[in-house]
């Protein structure tokens, strides 16, 4: 879960840098049962089932709420400057459908409250507006 909170992290400054990112990839993707070299992969898999990981539901959840437009936003905080940095949120605006997507990442061990969303801790909540 870690891993997952530190990506959506990382993919929100992505968004908020869209001007400049174009795109962003994701490696390693698929992993064999018992055959990995390397940890963590997104998808793991054995002759029977697949597995998807917590960072694959992030990737999932940031293409499918994706936008072309970043639209600034602030995030007004009452937590010390040293936990600011586990938390984030990014605006984007799709012009073809017109929807607004809201992304807060909260890597905090606490719940915030976001005006009247709760954002539960450690977790990826997406709203649109």
């Amino acid at each position: 879960m870690d891993n997952a909170l530190a990506e959506a992290l990382y993919l929100c400054n992505i968004e908020r840098n869209g001007d400049v990112v174009e795109m962003a990839s994701y490696a390693p993707l698929l992993c064999k049962e018992s055959h990995g070299n390397w940890s963590p992969d997104m998808i793991y898999f054995d002759d029977k089932q697949v597995k998807t990981t917590p960072s694959y539901k992030v990737q999932k959840e940031f293409s499918t709420h994706s936008g072309d437009v970043y639209i600034d936003s602030h995030l007004s905080l009452n937590v010390p400057d040293k936990l600011k940095k586990y938390v984030a949120a990014s605006v984007v605006k799709d012009s073809k459908s017109g929807n607004v997507w809201l992304k807060v990442v909260n890597a905090l061990p606490v719940d915030l409250q976001l005006n009247d969303y709760s954002i539960p801790a450690r977790s990826l909540k997406i709203f649109k507006l």
